[in-house]
């Protein structure tokens, strides 16, 4: 027998497998930084939150920024949803804004120098998926300050009028409330003015606003 051939053909053999194995070891290093770096592009959870949820759950805060960008202006901002939906607050600005518009009562509101519509009411963000918003009456000659209940500011500014939403859970009694939501339409609900818990009831989920002392409390209840 041939032992030389023998020995060319396992040496052959042996090359070629170390050659697969090598190819696809590179291919697995390519797709894993490759993987990596495409995470590193994509939405980062950054600290604060947006409104509920879902029950005691608040929106994570994503942020997602260019590679080459320096500055918060440059960058996009999202809540996520109860399933990891991400919404990107521009997105939700639009929504409500364009809910707004389409109001019989949007069209008598004041305007301002710029030829917006002024808010007449503080609008208030308590709810995502779906999103729900709570307005009080603003006096005419009233600053609109920040309504909410043991925390810090948080607000988006309309694009299409002047004002902006604030989002909280909790803030000042007032009387006069409305409601709106997007997933209802472009209606405004007005809320009786002595009710003391006002109950919604959209999409399959349940949620309650009720007067706790001198407060108004916000809760999911899905």
């Amino acid at each position: 027998m041939n032992t030389s051939f023998i020995g060319k053909f396992a040496h052959f053999t042996t090359t070629l497998l170390l050659n697969k194995c090598c190819a696809v070891l590179v291919s697995l290093l390519l797709f894993a930084v490759t993987g990596c770096s495409h995470h590193g592009a994509g939405w980062t959870k950054v600290k604060g939150h947006g409104p509920l949820i879902a029950k005691n759950q608040f929106a994570p805060l994503y942020r997602q920024c260019p590679a080459t960008s320096v500055r918060d202006s440059d960058c996009q901002w999202a809540f996520a949803d109860s399933q990891s939906n991400k919404i990107q607050l521009s997105d939700l600005t639009a929504q409500l804004d364009d809910t707004l518009l389409h109001t019989k009562e949007a069209q008598a509101w004041p305007l301002n120098n710029n030829g917006q519509h002024k808010f007449p009411y503080h609008f208030t963000i308590l709810s995502l998926s779906p999103t729900i918003v709570v307005g009080y009456p603003l006096q005419p000659s009233a600053v609109d300050h920040c309504s909410s209940v043991g925390s810090s500011c948080n607000y988006l500014h309309s694009e299409r009028f002047s004002g902006r939403y604030e989002i909280a859970t909790q803030f000042a009694y007032s009387s006069g409330l409305i409601w709106f939501s997007p997933e209802h339409g472009a209606r405004l609900f007005k809320v009786p003015p002595h009710a003391n818990t006002i109950f919604f009831a959209i999409a399959g989920q349940s949620a309650q606003l009720r007067r706790k002392g001198n407060n108004w409390l916000f809760t999911r209840r899905d």
